[in-house]
């Protein structure tokens, strides 16, 4: 018991699952099927299918027999292996083809069928056993992760019918006949005399859609029962019928894990009838309430990113990345933001990160941008930025999250470290005295110096892209609070690992640098936009009153505090009581900006204040800011902007990096884009975990939270909203129904387990009634700001509560 329990908890932290093993019969003993015989003994027998562990059954209207190793099919009197190997790596939830894929090698063989290696010792064990008719073609690479069936770290392939284990350079084959057999038969393993039909809708069905299932058995009358499976092997029903020698119908919710569902019926606790795919699960990204303003959002996100994606080939690798809203380059830093909007949509998470791993110096310093012109690289780092190495973390860490592909999250981790380290050490990176991050005096994390225009080291004219001995130097906080993210974020990491000591050196070097960026940056209303090393006096500034973008950001960053937050929050209200002229008023790069020509940009780049980042107004700020104020308590100043954020599109038919303080949309050359990915996708983000209150704390929704805000939100009265990863099978969705006192909501999804954090309108008295699954239940209120939450856990990722008063 002891090890079933650690299994689930060491599957869930690193995006996989584990498909609970009932208990098998133990004085059963089965005799391989007259129609099986002959394949069974002329392809090995015992030592590669296994004794049989059931009775020939009816499945999918075929004759098939579950074996320790794999199930095999009559299929036109042709005996067919399954392929369980893909229905074992389905039930993880991922998606095989997004998984991380190796270029051809002379030392391993490809397979061109599903473009992906077999090294060795797979390679010899595969060609002299059968190859693809008896093991079918590998679905990953060579992987070393947590083995679904053992709970244990393993070296292993999949293959379309097997899972191939490396113990020691010797191969074995996995038991996924048994593994099947287990919960989809669990203590039935014996046939029916009496064979019926299941039948099932034909189109795909989303998730909580009502689908019928019709039965049919001849004259039988009778008890039988019908069970429900979801691909990941977890029930989802079993429901007990009286049949009278009729068709039967009946009713049921679409739910639990995406892909194919299974339906075993059961007469006098024998096997009537299978199916395999009595319906099929899919679901896309939506929201619908009714109001445009939030239903609208991710298609129109998704037309935006569709028109920034660019896609090169270099070096014999293809990479496909989000371009800069202003730029034609791959710029890490844009191609990282938007990743909390294109993870909906897109299924390469992994190509733009992977170059840049490659291009990684030898001291841990990573490249800045990338793009292919003429044929030729464009590659570097602009030198006065500072934040390049934890948001190389934070990238790997949201591709993690949408393919569950850990072992691709492994090979990262070295070059990880080696960024983490250099900018905690380098000299033009670290300020011992003040143990923060620094960099040089630019306007928060953009790529220009303080000074007007100067000859750059190629002879030209430019702002001060490069660091020399004219250099000021400044603790940015935006650097420092995302640094304590992506320390935060290798922790996590390290957790899927079980590195639990190592894991606490992140967390605690992470605390340890908010602590220090509070004493030195905090200013009591927010953080001051950069603590010179060496201060002096700019001309006709207030340096004590500059907001700048990182605030935003600093919000939904982990080591946050809940009254600096609100401080944070509030101070971007006021300003935007203050002044209230145009839609994206209070949205600062920085407010105030800088004096006329003081960083020598070129008109439309921040030469004049209220331009670009020198006091331009950018819907990322907002996006950020809105998905805080959800976070921390000030859901109707989030829907606030998230509304405004919609009139902007529909007023300027696109979205822009970045406005004027009049509202006018800024244009700072020919590369600008009406799609401005950075932007829309931070109020993509503020849409769906924000407002919609989905947020993954695992990978894949293992572990998800539900914490829809819709009840202070006047216009919407109810609102059916689903999240899905585009790079693998990990989705959520609910519908959540507005009562006369109180509310409904029902959830499924593709995880384990579900934190539900309800927020309860102002005018709902301090005791209300909390029902799970239509019995009495109770859950810890919770207060964050001015909101009050009821929060239970839960061990089903399905489930419906009601909330009333």
């Amino acid at each position: 018991m002891m090890r079933r329990v650690f299994c689930w908890l060491g599957c869930l932290l690193i995006g996989l699952s584990f498909v609970p093993s009932h208990a098998s019969p133990v004085a059963a003993k089965y005799q391989v099927q007259a129609e099986f015989q002959q394949f069974w003994q002329a392809n090995g027998g015992a030592a590669v299918f296994g004794q049989p562990v059931s009775e020939a059954l009816w499945f999918d209207g075929q004759l098939v027999q579950y074996f320790e190793n794999q199930r095999l099919h009559l299929v036109n009197n042709q005996v067919v292996p399954a392929k369980l190997g893909l229905e074992l790596f389905q039930a993880s939830r991922r998606t095989w083809q997004n998984q991380r894929q190796y270029r051809p090698t002379s030392q391993c063989l490809w397979v061109k069928t599903t473009e992906r290696s077999i090294c060795q010792p797979f390679r010899g064990y595969w060609q002299a056993n059968g190859e693809a008719s008896r093991l079918g073609n590998p679905i990953t690479e060579t992987v070393t992760e947590t083995n679904p069936l053992t709970g244990q770290q393993q070296t292993m392939q999949y293959f379309e019918q097997q899972l191939l284990i490396n113990t020691n350079q010797q191969i074995t084959l996995s038991p996924l006949g048994r593994w099947q057999a287990d919960w989809l038969l669990n203590g039935t393993r014996q046939a029916s005399p009496i064979r019926a039909n299941l039948t099932g809708p034909s189109q795909p069905l989303k998730p909580l859609d009502q689908l019928e299932i019709q039965i049919d058995v001849g004259n039988y009358n009778g008890p039988a029962n019908l069970r429900i499976f979801d691909s990941a092997g977890q029930l989802e029903t079993s429901q007990t019928f009286n049949l009278t020698g009729q068709s039967q119908t009946t009713r049921l919710k679409a739910q639990g894990a995406l892909g194919q569902h299974y339906a075993v019926l059961l007469i006098e606790g024998k096997v009537a009838a299978i199916n395999s795919n009595i319906y099929q699960l899919d679901a896309t990204t939506s929201v619908q309430t009714g109001v445009a303003a939030y239903d609208t959002l991710p298609n129109k996100v998704r037309s935006f990113l569709r028109n920034d994606l660019s896609i090169y080939q270099y070096q014999g690798y293809t990479i496909r990345g989000y371009r800069s809203p202003d730029s034609y380059l791959i710029w890490l830093r844009d191609h990282v933001h938007q990743g909390l909007g294109y993870r909906y949509f897109e299924q390469d998470m992994t190509s733009t990160l992977d170059y840049f791993r490659r291009e990684q110096k030898p001291n841990g310093a990573f490249d800045d941008y990338f793009a292919m012109l003429g044929g030729a690289p464009v590659q570097g780092r602009t030198a006065v930025e500072a934040d390049l190495e934890y948001l190389f973390v934070q990238g790997v860490y949201q591709a993690w999250q949408a393919t569950g592909d850990t072992s691709w999250m492994l090979e990262q981790k070295p070059a990880m470290l080696r960024g983490i380290n250099y900018s905690l050490s380098d000299p033009q990176r670290w300020n011992p005295t003040l143990q923060l991050i620094r960099r040089p005096y630019t306007i928060d994390t953009w790529d220009f110096e303080y000074g007007g225009p100067t000859i750059a080291p190629d002879g030209k004219t430019s702002p001060r892209h490069w660091i020399d001995e004219k250099t000021r130097f400044g603790i940015m906080h935006g650097d420092n609070t995302g640094m304590a993210h992506g320390l935060y974020l290798l922790s996590q990491l390290e957790i899927t690992q079980a590195n639990f000591e190592q894991a606490t050196q992140w967390l605690v070097r992470s605390q340890q640098l908010t602590k220090q960026l509070n004493q030195v940056a905090w200013n009591g209303k927010f953080y001051t936009h950069n603590v010179l090393e060496q201060p002096f006096d700019i001309p006709e500034l207030d340096e004590a009153r500059q907001l700048s973008l990182s605030n935003s950001y600093a919000l939904n960053r982990y080591g946050m505090e809940a009254s600096k937050a609100l401080a944070i929050i509030d101070e971007y209200y006021q300003r935007r009581v203050a002044d209230s002229s145009n839609l994206s008023s209070e949205w600062f790069s920085i407010d105030p900006p800088f004096p006329a020509e003081s960083f020598g940009t070129l008109p439309g780049w921040g030469n004049v204040p209220g331009e670009y980042v020198n006091g331009g107004r950018m819907p990322l700020v907002g996006g950020e800011l809105a998905r805080g104020a959800f976070r921390w308590g000030q859901p109707a100043y989030g829907f606030d902007i998230l509304r405004r954020y919609a009139q902007m599109i529909e007023a300027q038919g696109g979205s822009y990096l970045w406005y004027y303080p009049v509202g006018n949309p800024g244009i700072s050359g020919p590369d600008t884009l009406a799609t401005d990915g950075w932007g829309s996708t931070a109020m993509l983000a503020a849409l769906i975990e924000g407002a919609a209150g989905i947020t993954d704390q695992s990978a894949l929704y293992q572990q998800a939270m539900l914490s829809p805000r819709w009840i202070v939100e006047p216009d919407v009265q109810q609102a059916h909203v689903t999240a899905r990863y585009a790079a693998s099978q990990g989705y959520v969705s609910y519908r959540w129904q507005r009562q006369a006192r109180g509310f409904q909501l029902d959830f499924t999804g593709s995880g384990e387990q579900v934190t539900l954090q309800l927020l309860l309108p102002n005018d709902a008295p301090q005791q209300v009634n909390l029902t799970i699954n239509g019995l009495p239940s109770f859950g810890h209120e919770r207060t964050i700001g001015p909101s009050r939450y009821l929060e239970l856990r839960l061990t089903k990722a399905t489930g419906s509560v009601v909330v009333s008063w």
